[in-house]
């Protein structure tokens, strides 16, 4: 008898107890990893996707990446250390502030938030001082609001 490990059948996984029976929907958490159970019984596996009102990922191994970045159709996320996406915040990463929007998604490029207007490079950090974006010298302060316009 199966005990304890997964299974796999009909090229779906299944997570196989201590008694035998199958894992069932919900958090699985195994050797400091967490998975997350279908109702079906079968190991969710790369995908994205919302439980309690948060955004989740699983890789293709069905791991929960936590604390950590993750890219999904060309879109960059920053997950928690509890593994959902942050959203609709800031977020100071290594001597950079990010922006979160309420999809979860990092914002890049120009944003209004709060009434006030930044701009976020490609790779999501957010402009401070003077930089030239699109032909056009900008001026922002030291938190990424922007200032003025400079003549080029």
């Amino acid at each position: 008898m199966y005990q304890n490990q997964w299974l796999k059948w009909d090229g779906n996984y299944y997570y196989l107890r201590s008694w035998g029976g199958a894992a069932h929907e919900g958090w699985l958490l195994l050797q400091n990893k967490y998975y997350y159970i279908n109702e079906d019984c079968t190991r969710k596996t790369d995908e994205a996707f919302t439980y309690d009102n948060n955004l989740y990922f699983v890789d293709e191994n069905g791991v929960m990446p936590a604390n950590q970045w993750v890219i999904r159709d060309g879109v960059w996320y920053f997950t928690y250390s509890w593994g959902g996406a942050r959203k609709s915040q800031w977020f100071y990463y290594k001597n950079n502030w990010y922006y979160f929007n309420d999809d979860a998604s990092m914002q890049t490029g120009w944003a209004e938030i709060d009434g006030k207007t930044y701009y976020f490079q490609s790779w999501g950090g957010c402009v401070t001082g003077t930089k030239k974006i699109d032909g056009t010298t900008y001026v922002f302060d030291k938190n990424g609001v922007l200032l003025s316009e400079k003549e080029s």
